[in-house]
């Protein structure tokens, strides 16, 4: 039996050619193990999935409240806890919670021609770390996970990910 180690699926396929664009926690899997990026960029469908997501919807339309009362505000910034409010429940999407579930989100505002401009930035960082507002068990099994994913795998161990998207709404 052939044992992988992190460095020899690297070199197993070290003829694919991806750079750091995910358009799916596969994807961003892929960019951690095999080609041990620092950062991944998501777009395509797990984007959509994102602007879906209801905790992302509920933020911003009390973001979007909170500017139309105070258009003197441009920028608003908060933890989005993408993927519904536990991690171990079947409601919320599964591939969001994996992917980016406490996400650093900037929106940032301008007008022009009557047209309100929203650009959404999304960071988070694609670890397995013990961090302090995850649940006990989430944490409990990170702590086995981390492991195997960054000394097994070969993962990175504290990929950046980041997103962007923009909408215009009439005012």
């Amino acid at each position: 039996m052939t044992r992988f180690t992190g460095l020899d699926l690297r070199k197993w396929f070290k003829d694919e050619k991806r750079i750091d664009k995910a358009n799916s926690f596969g994807d961003m899997a892929y960019n951690s193990i095999i080609t041990n990026s620092t950062r991944s960029t998501l777009e395509g469908d797990i984007r959509e999935k994102l602007k879906n997501d209801k905790a992302f919807q509920s933020w911003r339309k009390k973001i979007l409240k909170q500017y139309l009362k105070n258009p003197l505000i441009k920028k608003y910034l908060s933890v989005v806890k993408f993927g519904g409010e536990n991690f171990f429940s079947i409601h919320g999407e599964t591939e969001v919670k994996l992917s980016v579930r406490n996400a650093t989100v900037v929106a940032s505002f301008s007008e022009s021609n009557g047209a309100v401009n929203i650009t959404y930035q999304l960071k988070d960082t694609f670890d397995l770390d013990y961090q302090p507002g995850r649940g006990g068990i989430y944490n409990g099994i990170n702590s086995i996970l981390k492991p195997i994913w960054v000394d097994g795998l070969g993962g990175s161990p504290g990929m950046q990910v980041s997103s962007s998207w923009s909408e215009t709404l009439k005012k």
